[in-house]
């Protein structure tokens, strides 16, 4: 998962002339399951699976305060946070 937009960081990474190798992103939904699946199948399927998963996946919403937050955001924050451990279960499985 990468905060900068995809290109920002294809450029900053070319800037480097001591990077090499590639940079491939995959759009993934990680509040949606199928997704994921679908996510992790593509990387086996093109590159033979996953060396290093860094799983750093999670929402901010500004509107989810604590006293005065809308009740399905925070259901969307907490599913997302919730699917990490799927994210991390399939990384597993694909060692």
């Amino acid at each position: 998962m990468c905060v900068l937009p995809f290109k920002d960081l294809a450029c900053r990474l070319k800037e480097k002339p001591d990077c090499k190798g590639n940079l491939v992103a995959i759009k993934c939904d990680v509040s949606q399951e199928s997704q994921i699946l679908c996510m992790f199948e593509a990387i086996k399927k093109t590159h033979g699976g996953v060396d290093v998963c860094i799983n750093n996946a999670g929402l901010h919403m500004p509107q989810t305060q604590l006293m005065d937050g809308v009740t399905e955001q925070w259901k969307t924050v907490l599913d997302v946070s919730a699917l990490q451990l799927l994210i991390t279960k399939i990384f597993i499985h694909s060692l």
